[in-house]
């Protein structure tokens, strides 16, 4: 029997075995002898915590390659166990994964090498079962020349026993010229701390307790110093000034009489701009002239002065009060006028709020003509209103004119040649719609078509026939206070009657009160009338057959 027991687990054909076929596990051996040598890669379940590399017996694997590249995203530090432990073997393992995440190698209980990401360690496997371990090959290098020209990264001690050259930046959190007790140290940020004073070997001159005849400092970061004087010409600074503190302060003048102050307070966000003398005036503007060209001023009394000409009042006014001019300009705080209106040049055209004090009323005209109001109750459209709403509507059109003219006119342009759909009717948070007003030009007919979708309903039977129809009292009518003369249909009270009768819901019927209408549909009516024609189809059938 063939056995898979050596480092590259390639498959150890028994003596005597694969008569005739020996040559091709050889070539598949050589191949994976190849890939052995080779470069891999192997992905990681999204945001495993543990991964197991088992080399295939005798079959390609990714994991066979010397160099192994584990790629896929972690949300945590992934533990990779290369199998079986009994193999022997020098790795290059490379953590391309995504997520910032180590990588542990190991093979038993022995010892682990940790990788970051985006990093490549060389690692050795000692194969020794179930204790085996994972050691780092280059823990220890040993070199004569080693030449970088990229990035080195050094996370630990460097010890450089010649010369250190360095023709571009050194940047590290702490160096330190020393003997063991750190005369100078250079912190990170560039924090300089020398333990004997720094000494100018120029001209004799100490930082502190000193100062420099001429310094040349740029580059750097923060600066303190307790003052900076000029030595008889104007102090130029090109780059920008930072003061820091909690209360930062920047003050012009010789901290004596007739000083400016800028102060930031950081703890409460307040900028503030001050002068010592309550006599002075804050002038801000252009031109070389002090005082002239005001664009902003405040004066001894706190008024501001707006280029020069516009005064705002120093105090505030009561609610809903509206800033007006004495044309001078002169500010002050007045009462706002009622009622207010946007309209055109003669007047005829307007946006109106409230025609008389508290009315609640938004009334549009055009031409001199009401079109439109919003009121408490909701929204009037037409002409010729006299009151409020009816039946708490939301929405009431109204129209003067003759029985020609429309209410309510509706002009789609979205439909085809033969087919218009104009309104549609939904229940309320309903994103579906539960009927819809039509005009079909290919029948030549307005539908109202309600929901009536077979796979939303429950058929609980045959609609109910003659045994509603023979009930019902179709009747003719007037209605003298409507001009109705020559009425003809149904009552709602009897109709919804014809229906309590059966024990059935009284379908299209809005039962009314002392003070409101009943009303009636008679379209809900079609399903009994459809029975009841095949009902009396059905007896016509059966008496024609007898």
């Amino acid at each position: 029997m063939a056995t898979y027991v050596n480092n590259l687990r390639l498959k150890e054909i028994a003596t005597g075995d694969e008569a005739g076929t020996w040559g091709t596990s050889t070539n598949t051996n050589l191949e994976l002898v190849g890939e052995g040598l080779g470069f891999g890669t192997e992905a990681i379940t999204t945001n495993a915590d543990t991964h197991a590399s088992t080399v295939a017996d005798g079959s390609a694997d990714e994991a066979r390659a010397m160099y192994i590249k584990y790629t896929g995203t972690l949300d945590s530090a992934c533990t990779i166990t290369i199998g079986p432990n009994t193999l022997k073997r020098v790795h290059f393992i490379e953590n391309g994964t995504s997520g910032s995440q180590n990588i542990i190698i190991k093979q038993g209980s022995g010892s682990t090498v940790t990788i970051g990401p985006g990093d490549v360690k060389v690692v050795y496997l000692d194969g020794a079962g179930s204790g085996a371990a994972v050691n780092d090959a280059f823990a220890s290098l040993s070199t004569v020349d080693l030449k970088v020209s990229d990035d080195l990264t050094v996370t630990d001690d460097a010890s450089v026993g010649g010369d250190l050259l360095v023709s571009g930046e050194v940047q590290t959190a702490n160096i330190g010229f020393t003997d063991g007790d750190n005369a100078i140290t250079i912190a990170d940020g560039g924090g300089i701390t020398a333990a004997a004073g720094i000494t100018s070997t120029a001209a004799s001159n100490t930082f502190g307790a000193t100062s420099f005849n001429d310094a040349n400092i740029t580059n750097v970061g923060d600066i303190a110093l307790d003052s900076l004087s000029a030595d008889g010409s104007s102090i130029s600074i090109a780059s920008p000034v930072v003061i820091n503190g909690s209360t930062p302060t920047l003050t012009i003048g010789d901290a004596g009489e007739e000083d400016t102050k800028l102060v930031f307070d950081g703890n409460a966000q307040d900028f503030y701009i001050g002068l010592d003398d309550s006599a002075d005036d804050l002038l801000i503007g252009n031109g070389s002239t002090v005082g002239s060209n005001v664009a902003i001023g405040v004066n001894e009394s706190q008024v501001v002065q707006f280029n020069g000409a516009y005064t705002f009042p120093t105090s505030d006014g009561s609610a809903n009060q509206v800033l007006q001019t004495n044309g001078s300009g002169a500010l002050s705080f007045a009462a706002s006028p009622t009622p207010t209106a946007i309209s055109d040049a003669d007047g005829d055209t307007k946006v109106q709020v409230e025609e008389s004090s508290d009315e609640d009323k938004i009334r549009f005209d055009t031409g001199g003509t009401e079109r439109a109001s919003v009121i408490a109750e909701g929204l009037l459209v037409g002409q010729g209103f006299s009151g409020g709403m009816f039946e708490n509507e939301a929405c009431n059109i109204r129209k003067t004119g003759n029985n020609d003219d429309a209410v309510l006119a509706l002009d789609s342009d979205t439909g085809d040649a033969s087919f218009y759909r104009f309104m549609r009717f939904y229940r309320k948070n309903a994103n579906s719609s539960l009927a819809k007003l039509d005009y079909d030009l290919s029948g030549d007919s307005i539908s109202l078509a309600v929901e009536s979708d077979e796979r939303y309903k429950t058929i609980t039977g045959p609609a109910d026939g003659w045994n509603l129809i023979s009930k019902l009292e179709p009747i003719k009518y007037t209605r003298p206070s409507e001009g109705v003369t020559n009425g003809c249909g149904f009552g709602a009270q009897s109709y919804k009657q014809a229906f309590d009768d059966i024990g059935e819901y009284a379908r299209g019927v809005t039962e009314g009160s002392d003070t409101e209408k009943w009303m009636l549909d008679y379209s809900v009516l079609v399903p009994n009338l459809v029975k009841t024609i095949q009902e009396l189809e059905a007896r016509i059938a059966t008496l024609e057959g007898s």
